[in-house]
Order: C-alpha cells, then structure tokens, then sequence
C-alpha cells in the first residue's frame, strides 16, 4: 500500500483532498526514512579506509531534506507540532522531522558527492552517527513501543468493523451501494484567539446535523451510515461519510447551506459551517455474487486503503476521534 495506490483507488478524501497530497507524500517520506535510519544495521556511510560512500538511508535523508527546503522556499512550514499531541505521529519520524526541519532552517547540508573533499568531513560524519543513534534510540523507546501498537490496534480494529458491518448487509441484501461522501468545514474568524476544544464541538454538533439530514432524506433507503472527522497536517477540519444504502432509490444529500452553518457571539467574530459546495461523492457497488459490481474481498482492499493514512499520522482531540463511528439501520 502506498499514496499512489490511494490516488488510482480515488481515495483523495480520505486524507482531505488533491490539497493534501503533497504533505502526505512529505510525511510518508518523512516517516520511511526515518525506519531507515532505525534499523539495527543502519548508518550513514559505508567507510572503506578514507573514502565515505553515502548509504541508502543517507541518499533518502538527503532527499527529505531537499524536500524540505524546497517547501520552505515555497512559503510552507513543516507542522512542527505533529511532535506533541493532538496529532499522533511515530516518534522516530517527529524527532525527525525536528531534525531535518533545523538542518534545512540553518542551511546546514551538504553535497552528498563531494563529501570526501569537504573541510568537515570527520564533523560530518560524527553528527549524523549521532542522528542515527538519535533516531533509532525513539523507534526503540517503550512510548515508541506502544504508540506503534495503539495505531495496529486502531487500524485493525476499524478494518475488522467494517469487515463485519459489510458482511452483515450482504447476508441481508443481494447488492448494497455504498457512497464515499466528504465534506471540508470552513471556518472564518478574526483572531487567532480560538478555543479549539469549543470549534471541535461545533464541527460534531453540523456533522450530527448531517446524519440527521441524511435520514429524513432517505427514511427506508438507508442500510448503515460511518462517519469521521480529521484535520489535515496544515489544519483544515473534513468530514468522511460512508453511506450504505439500497439501489432502489437514489440517495439524497442536503443542499441547504444555512442547516450547516453555526454563528458565535459578534466579539467572537466566528463562523463554522460544512462546506456543501465543495463535496466530493464517489459511488461503489457491491454484490453478493460479484457479477459487474465489488465483490467483499474487493471492498476490503479499498476500506485497508482509506486507513492507509494512519499508518503515519492522525488526528486525536478530547472532541474528535480517528476512528470511524456507525450506525445500522
């Protein structure tokens, strides 16, 4: 599983939109190197009596650190903040993305292919046996440890979930229709002043007003109905839905705006609302039988894709959890 098997499933959604792609490849990059650098027999150069021959790991450091200096030349900050919580990320690829973030800020890389003609070369060397030993004594931390297995555990979990929710339906119906349907939040405000547990609940307060519009719009039609609400690495809030629903009739969506739209008090000069126009929809059918439509193994795969994110970061609050909530009907 990569992003690109992501983009060819049409999944884009799942990680708030095409805007979101280039940071995801950052951080996936980000977060394989940094495996890289943490494995027993890893290290930075293969010495051979003067002479310093960059290794794999090095060459893929040297690739996230041009990334990253590409991305501040181009106006964009890594979300320094993915070290601590809210977002959960391994603590390898934080300490990381710290590392390569200040490295990139003080200009202080080099030309991998001129290494052995460097002033420094010996300094060098030292410095990055102690971001080697840095990086793999976080991937060998007991936190590491268990951050590691609580996002297996989240993963397999909601893998298992939909697995019985889907299973369950086609027991009970020949086909079932299944929309991916994904809605950002907008949120316009004149400070930076925010309460973000008191905007987080806002967001569940439109996205319950979502769910109940579904159901008065499609009473009989509606199967099963998951929903989640993340937040993006520069901080943009989306909602997933994955409505089940019979083929009988088509599925209605909301289209009045002001039933998503919630207004604070004029000092705060807040506005949330869930973004109806900028939707994005995708449609799968799955059948029992598996003549033209998915069939339930098919459908694992593309579910396995959605949570393919998670491998690398998601987004926790006290108000907003990463995993996908359900309702049968």
């Amino acid at each position: 599983m990569s992003l690109n098997q992501l983009i060819q499933l049409n999944a884009l959604d799942l990680i708030g939109n095409q805007r979101n792609l280039a940071n995801m490849f950052y951080l996936e990059n980000l977060s394989n190197t940094a495996h890289l650098i943490s494995l027993k027999s890893s290290k930075p150069f293969q010495v051979k009596g003067e002479l310093l021959t960059p290794t794999a790991a090095l060459l893929q450091l040297d690739g996230v650190i041009k990334n990253t200096l590409q991305m501040i030349q181009l106006g964009f900050t890594p979300p320094i903040e993915l070290h601590t919580s809210p977002y959960v990320l391994s603590k390898a690829a934080a300490a990381l993305m710290l590392k390569t973030y200040h490295i990139a800020m003080q200009q202080q890389w080099f030309d991998l292919l001129a290494i052995n003609n460097h002033p420094y070369k010996a300094q060098i060397h030292l410095s990055l046996l102690q971001l080697w030993n840095e990086i793999r004594g976080y991937s060998m931390s007991a936190e590491a440890e268990k951050e590691a297995k609580g996002r297996n555990r989240l993963i397999t979990e909601q893998r298992n979930q939909n697995s019985r929710i889907v299973s369950r339906l086609l027991i009970e119906h020949t086909n079932i229709q299944i929309s991916k349907i994904s809605y950002p939040f907008a949120i316009a405000c004149n400070t930076q002043q925010l309460d973000m547990n008191k905007v987080e609940k806002t967001l569940v307060k439109l996205k319950s007003r979502m769910v109940d519009q579904l159901q008065q719009l499609n009473k009989g039609n509606l199967l099963s109905l998951q929903w989640r609400i993340q937040r993006t690495l520069p901080g943009q809030y989306y909602v997933n839905f994955l409505i089940y629903h019979s083929e009988q009739q088509p599925l209605q969506l909301p289209q009045n705006q002001e039933q998503f739209l919630n207004s604070f008090s004029e000092s705060e000069q807040l506005i949330i609302r869930l973004d109806l126009s900028s939707v994005i929809t995708q449609f799968i059918r799955i059948e029992r039988d598996n003549f033209q439509g998915t069939n339930l193994e098919q459908w694992k795969v593309i579910f396995n894709s959605m949570l393919y994110p998670l491998k690398y970061y998601y987004y926790q609050s006290k108000v907003i959890s990463a995993k996908f909530e359900y309702i049968m009907y």
